[in-house]
């Protein structure tokens, strides 16, 4: 989707230059090295902010409605930008230990089953809470035992809709759309 939109966007820059970004070249000087730095400090300080943004809620200090409003609003872009700079640096070769940790082989298989367990994960929750008949006692060991469970089931799911859907999908489109064998 659109990080191989920003890739060739990237790779055939004429006016429009991602250079400020991302380096083209891989002669390493001062300002490449300052560079990368810049844009990972950047995406993790985007996506700390996201993460314990609203800290100050379960430590005793209340946010203010300003500061409240304004997490609300930026927090899913400032996440998005985050994420979208390590996509953009691991997929240009500038992503280092993150690209080779995320380019091992358990990713990819898992990576197919990922966009299903998001859809139903919600799924699993609300069919989990709907069937309780007593408040939830929200303590560190049940959301651990909560989320393990959560994350289990909807890769079960998951899985099984990647069996009996996606891959019978997968391969009727390859029996229809069959490329045609090369001239030798």
């Amino acid at each position: 989707g659109i990080g191989y939109i920003f890739y060739e966007v990237y790779q055939r820059s004429n006016t429009l230059s991602w250079d400020s970004l991302i380096p083209r070249t891989t002669i390493h000087s001062r300002h490449y090295y300052f560079k990368r730095i810049f844009a990972w400090s950047f995406a993790l300080i985007l996506l700390s902010l996201c993460l314990f943004g609203t800290y100050g809620d379960y430590s005793g200090h209340a946010l203010t409605r300003r500061d409240r409003i304004a997490f609300l609003t930026l927090s899913r872009l400032a996440w998005s930008v985050g994420i979208s700079t390590i996509v953009i640096a691991c997929f240009s070769g500038h992503g280092g230990i993150a690209n080779r940790f995320l380019s091992r082989s358990c990713f990819y298989k898992l990576s197919k089953l990922t966009y299903g367990a998001y859809l139903w994960h919600a799924l699993v929750i609300f069919v989990n809470y709907l069937g309780r008949e007593q408040p939830t006692h929200y303590t560190l060991p049940n959301m651990i035992y909560n989320f393990i469970c959560y994350t289990i089931i909807s890769y079960i799911l998951s899985f099984c809709t990647f069996l009996i859907i996606e891959l019978p999908t997968v391969q009727l489109l390859e029996l229809c759309f069959k490329r045609p064998r090369k001239l030798q």
